[in-house]
């Protein structure tokens, strides 16, 4: 349980970073954690925040992990909003559970597969992903050119 709420207080003081805001009752205010005071004793204790009269800041472990944290995040979001064209509380909802899971290696990857669906020549969004799209919406397989070609092909050998 510990490590949740841990990984939920280290998201939270990375976004509220990124909006330039370091008071520690900021913090707390922010947080929903429902003994935000024992919280911060064992992020203290565990090395990832320090705190400096009214600011709460990273140390080098703490922001290196909440670093990697947001990373796993956000690509989980856009995973599911980019990807797989998902939109409402489910996207955030779902990211923010399979930020707790993804490894190191997974993420990686998954950085990768959302670059190279990016990355495709065909324009907006490629053929063999809206041919997923249809198959979600329907339960069928779309036709395919390549396997009718293959199928053509295989009959003239015969």
């Amino acid at each position: 349980m510990d490590k949740e709420r841990i990984d939920e207080a280290l998201e939270l003081l990375w976004l509220l970073n990124e909006e330039d805001l370091h008071e520690l009752e900021r913090f707390k205010l922010s947080s929903e954690d429902d003994d935000i005071e024992s919280l911060i004793d064992i992020l203290k204790n565990e090395g990832l925040i320090a705190i400096h009269g009214d600011k709460i800041q990273f140390t080098d472990q703490g922001a290196s992990k909440a670093k990697s944290l947001i990373r796993r995040l956000r690509l989980a979001e856009r995973l599911f909003s980019d990807v797989f064209e998902m939109r409402g509380d489910s996207v955030i909802t779902d990211a923010c559970k399979m930020e707790h899971t993804l490894s190191v290696e997974t993420s990686k990857k998954l950085a990768k597969f959302i670059e190279f669906v990016e990355s495709c020549a065909e324009g907006d969004r490629p053929t063999w992903l809206k041919g997923f799209d249809y198959y979600f919406k329907t339960g069928k397989r779309p036709k395919c050119k390549a396997r009718q070609l293959k199928k053509r092909n295989t009959q003239k050998e015969i």
